[in-house]
């Protein structure tokens, strides 16, 4: 049994913000052999595409957003293991309700952390944007 954890919202999120940049390079004619990939890979629904996207996604390479991309993997990864002690922990909880809040309690405030550092490292990375980027 596996528990769908706030940190699982996260990282869909990471991959939907690939796909949607993917998506826009390829419209305006500037997607690279790695993008193309990954829009391919994002057509899937199977355990090695699934893996797949993990892999483009780690060597993220890519100029636009790279610093953005990179930090939010570096993110997930540390968190990882807080994910699963914590979906461990409330599977394991005993039938008192002390325990069981115990372990949600635990799950909120790892689970708050950790959009802490998504959301800081993305404003950190909008303020750190140049007015006119361009792509």
């Amino acid at each position: 049994l596996a528990i769908h954890m706030p940190a699982d919202e996260l990282e869909s999120f990471q991959h939907l913000f690939a796909w949607f940049t993917a998506s826009i390079l390829k419209h305006y004619g500037k997607l690279t052999p790695r993008l193309q990939a990954l829009l391919g890979i994002y057509g899937k629904a199977n355990m090695e595409s699934h893996l797949g996207k993990f892999q483009l996604l780690k060597g993220w390479d890519e100029p636009i957003f790279k610093g953005l991309i990179l930090q939010w993997n570096k993110i997930a990864m540390d968190a990882e293991n807080g994910s699963e002690s914590h979906e461990r922990e409330l599977l394991c909880a005993g039938s008192t309700t002390g325990e069981y809040e115990t372990a949600l309690n635990n799950m909120f405030d790892f689970s708050k952390e950790l959009y802490d550092k998504y959301l800081t490292a993305g404003f950190d990375f909008l303020k750190g944007m140049d007015e006119h980027q361009t792509w």
